[in-house]
C-alpha cells in the first residue's frame, strides 16, 4: 500500500514522507553555505581543484529553498481545501494566526539577534540591512539591494521566509474578501501567478539577483506546490502516482537530477525564464512520489533521524549561517583553517551544533507558541 494521506487527532491532514523532504530541503541549503560563504577563514581552497570540483556539485543546493516552496504551496493549499470541505468556509485570520504562530518567533528572534545582539559580540559588526525591511518582511528586497556587500550573510536565510509571508498575505486577502478557496478560483489564481513569475523574469534576466531573490520570480514555486495540492485532493492525479512502476519512477528521478546537475548549460540565456518552472514540477514529482506511489524505491521518512530532522528543519535553515559563521571565525582564530580542518572538524562540527540549536528551539521555544494555533 501506499503512503496516502491520513488524518491526525485534529482531524488535520498528515501526510508520510514530507518532514523527511524538508530536512533534506534543510540540508541541502546547509552544503550549499558550507561550500561557499566565508571561503576566506580557509587557506589553499582556491588552488585545491578537488574542492573547487566538489563545490560545483554543492552549489546546486540552494535548490533546497526551491523545494521549499513547492512543499509550503503543496500543505497550505491542501489544508486549506481540506478546512473548505469541512466547515463550507475558510476562516482568514485563522489561517493568519497558524502562519504567525509558526513562522514569527523565529524569524524574528533572527532578525533581534543580528540587528541588536551581533553588534555586541566578539566578531560582531553593525549589519548593512535595514531594520524596516526585516520587519515588514521585505528581507528579499533588502537582500536585493544590499546583499553583495554584507560579509555575515546570516541575514540572508529569512529572505525566503519574506517571500512566503507575502504570497500569503495576498492569498489571506483574497479569502476574506472574496472567498477564495474553491478550487476551480484557486487553479486560475495560481496559473497567473505562474504565467506573472515568467513574465517578471523575461524583463529581468539581466538581472541575477532580482531573478534570484525577488518575489515576483519565484513566486512560481509556491504556485506550483499548490496546484499540485489541488489535483492531489480532487484525487484526479493519485491513480497515477499509485501505479507508477518502479522503472518509471527512476527514469524521471535520473532525468530531474540530471537536469539540476546541467542546469547552467539546459536553462542558459532565455531559458532562464523557464528553469525554476521545470524544477518545480520536478521537485512536486517527488512531493507526490513520496506521498501516493505504491512502487517507491526509497521513502525518506523510513529513517527516523531523518523525520525527527524534519520537525526541526524550520530552526536549522534559520540558524544555520549564523553557527557557520561564528564557528568559521573561532577556527581561522586558533589556526585551523586548512582544507583538512574544513573537512574533518569544521563541517561535522557546524552540523552537530545547527542541530543542537534547531532542537533546542523547537523543543523550548517553537512549541511553546504551536500550543495556540
Amino acid at each position: 500500500m501506499s503512503n496516502t494521506t491520513t488524518y491526525n487527532s485534529e482531524d488535520k491532514p498528515y501526510f508520510e514522507n514530507l518532514y523527511g523532504l524538508r530536512f533534506y530541503a534543510a540540508l541541502a541549503v546547509f552544503i550549499f553555505h558550507a561550500f561557499s560563504l566565508f571561503r576566506e577563514t580557509w587557506v589553499g581552497l582556491e588552488d585545491n581543484f578537488l574542492f573547487q570540483f566538489i563545490t560545483k556539485f554543492t552549489s546546486k543546493g540552494s535548490l533546497g529553498v526551491n523545494l521549499f516552496f513547492v512543499l509550503s504551496g503543496f500543505l497550505i493549499t491542501y489544508l486549506l481545501l481540506c478546512e473548505k470541505a469541512k466547515f463550507g468556509k475558510v476562516n482568514a485570520l485563522q489561517f493568519i494566526k497558524r502562519r504567525t504562530l509558526r513562522i514569527w518567533p523565529v524569524y524574528f528572534l533572527v532578525v533581534l539577534f543580528g540587528f541588536f545582539v551581533f553588534p555586541l559580540l566578539p566578531y560582531g559588526k553593525e549589519l548593512v540591512y535595514n531594520l524596516g525591511y526585516y520587519l515588514g518582511f521585505l528581507s528579499n528586497i533588502n537582500e536585493i539591494q544590499v546583499g553583495l556587500k554584507d560579509s555575515v550573510n546570516f541575514m540572508t536565510p529569512p529572505w525566503s521566509v519574506s517571500v512566503e509571508e507575502q504570497f500569503y498575505v495576498v492569498l489571506a486577502l483574497l479569502l476574506g474578501l472574496f472567498s477564495f478557496v474553491n478550487r476551480k478560483k484557486l487553479i486560475w489564481f495560481y496559473v497567473a501567478v505562474i504565467l506573472g513569475s515568467l513574465t517578471f523574469r523575461f524583463f529581468n534576466l539581466e538581472n541575477e539577483r532580482v531573478i534570484y531573490f525577488h518575489t515576483f520570480s519565484v513566486m512560481s514555486d509556491i504556485a506550483v506546490g499548490g496546484i499540485l495540492a489541488i489535483l492531489a485532493f480532487s484525487k484526479s492525479i493519485l491513480p497515477f502516482f499509485q501505479n507508477l512502476s518502479k522503472l518509471k519512477i527512476v527514469s524521471v528521478y535520473i532525468l530531474g537530477f540530471a537536469l539540476i546537475l546541467l542546469k547552467n548549460v539546459v536553462f542558459a540565456g532565455q531559458f532562464q525564464i523557464i528553469e525554476r518552472l521545470v524544477l518545480s514540477f520536478f521537485f512536486g514529482f517527488i512531493i507526490l512520489e513520496q506521498v501516493y506511489a505504491n512502487h517507491s524505491i526509497f521513502k525518506v521518512d523510513k529513517l527516523k533521524w531523518v523525520k525527527k530532522g524534519g520537525e526541526i528543519s524550520y530552526g536549522f535553515y534559520m540558524y544555520h549561517v549564523i553557527v557557520m559563521y561564528f564557528v568559521s571565525k573561532l577556527f581561522y582564530s586558533f589556526g585551523f583553517n586548512s582544507i583538512l580542518d574544513f573537512v574533518w572538524l569544521y563541517l561535522p562540527l557546524t552540523l552537530l551544533i545547527n542541530i543542537i540549536l534547531a532542537y533546542m528551539s523547537y523543543r523550548w521555544f517553537e512549541q511553546f507558541f504551536l500550543r495556540f494555533k
